[in-house]
This record gives C-alpha cells, sequence and structure tokens, in this order.
C-alpha cells in the first residue's frame, strides 16, 4: 500500500467532515407501570433498574462516540430521546461507498438507527449529557472490509494499541477524534511519536485494513 494513497485516504475523511461542519451552523430504558387511584389520586411508579448504563458527556460540535452498552432499541430517536433538539447531524460510514451515510434533523435521513458495529459521528449545537442504558456485549465480531472502517469499540476498559493487529485485525493507520481540538489524531505502527496510543470506553475510531473479522473477546477479569 503505498503512502500516498493512505494519506490521501485521511485527507479525504477531514475534508468531508469539514465540509458537513460548514453546512451545520437519557434515553433510559426503563419500564413504568403507573397505577392511580379515583378515590385518592395517588400515583404508583414502578421503575425497572439497568443492568448496565455507559454515560456520554458530548460537546457542541462534531463527538465521534462508540456504545460499549447493547441495546434493545437502536433507533436514534430512542437512544438519542433524553437529548432531543439538540443534535441536528449524524455520520454513519458506509463501509462499501467508502463515505458517510448522513442523518440530517431538516434534510436527508439515509439511515434510522444505530448499527452495534459501528462509531457515529454526532453533532450537538449545545453541550449535553446522555446516559445509556443495556447490558455489556459478550465475545463479538465485526467484519471488516478493505479500505476504512469505523467500527464499534465495545469494552468499558482501554486497549493499548502495540503493533500492526488490533483484536486480530492487521491495519495501517488508525484515527480517533479529539473532541476538543476538532480534529483527527493518528496513529501508525511505523511512528516512533503517533498522537495516541490507546483507546479508551465510548470513543469511536477509523482503521484502514485490508479486510478481516475484529474479534473482541470478554475478559472477564477486566
Amino acid at each position: 500500500m503505498e503512502e500516498k494513497e493512505v494519506y490521501f485516504g485521511v485527507f479525504l475523511l477531514i475534508v468531508i467532515l469539514l465540509n458537513i461542519a460548514f453546512i451545520a451552523n437519557s434515553f433510559e430504558k426503563t419500564t413504568i407501570s403507573s397505577k392511580a387511584t379515583q378515590a385518592y389520586g395517588t400515583v404508583t411508579a414502578f421503575v425497572i433498574s439497568c443492568a448496565t448504563r455507559q454515560n456520554l458527556s458530548l460537546i457542541d460540535g462534531w463527538n465521534f462516540p462508540s456504545f460499549y452498552v447493547n441495546m434493545t432499541n437502536d433507533s436514534i430517536s430512542k437512544v438519542l430521546s433524553s437529548i432531543e433538539g439538540n443534535y441536528e447531524y449524524i455520520l454513519e460510514w458506509n463501509s462499501t461507498s467508502q463515505q458517510f451515510n448522513i442523518w440530517s434533523r431538516q434534510g436527508v435521513k439515509e439511515f434510522k438507527e444505530f448499527s452495534p458495529n459501528k462509531s457515529y459521528f454526532i453533532f450537538l449545537n449545545q453541550p449535553d449529557n446522555i446516559s445509556l442504558c443495556g447490558d455489556f456485549y459478550s465475545n463479538y465480531s465485526i467484519l471488516l472490509l478493505p479500505g476504512w472502517e469505523s467500527p464499534n469499540y465495545i469494552y468499558e476498559y482501554p486497549s493499548n494499541i502495540s503493533n500492526k493487529n488490533f483484536y486480530n485485525v492487521s491495519f495501517y493507520y488508525m484515527l480517533k477524534w479529539n473532541d476538543s481540538r476538532q480534529k483527527f489524531l493518528i496513529y501508525s505502527p511505523e511512528s516512533l511519536y503517533p498522537d495516541f496510543r490507546q483507546i479508551n470506553p465510548g470513543e469511536g475510531f477509523f482503521i484502514r485494513t485490508e479486510g478481516g473479522v475484529l474479534r473482541y473477546i470478554r475478559n472477564s477479569s477486566a
């Protein structure tokens, strides 16, 4: 793989994001049953607690989270219901076309739910927090096509990046989004001083590979 091709791919991703940024200027899964008595006017609520929670602090601008809780309802309206009105755009990477699918509040909606296999760009018009409810993933595999991919990171603990292999997949480059700087950080196995060496819980990432199966194996001791 030629170095020029790799940097062109990185440049293309950044240009796409900048163009869309220029255009753009918790759901809590609980079951509540209520019983009201006409005589006393009282309401009794029974709330089923959440097995696992993931809390995300989102800034105004572009965020690139991944979800380490496996939610039973992945629709955009449900997952982001607690920040309704504060998000304007969502980007989903299309592995086949190597470009973004777009969800826009006022425009096109090329998808309607989050895939458990992907990380997502979310554009907010003001900072907000969400609390997601679900279960931890068990052992999980994601098929990666040749080229750029944006797989979901399913662990609630960090993983170090120490060589050219990341959970069974050989790669050339990895990109992680810096929310505060609104730009990509770059990791290359060939670099002595990469921008980062670790993927943290809730962080999305891009990876440039020749394809393969990304295998997450649950570490019970973690």
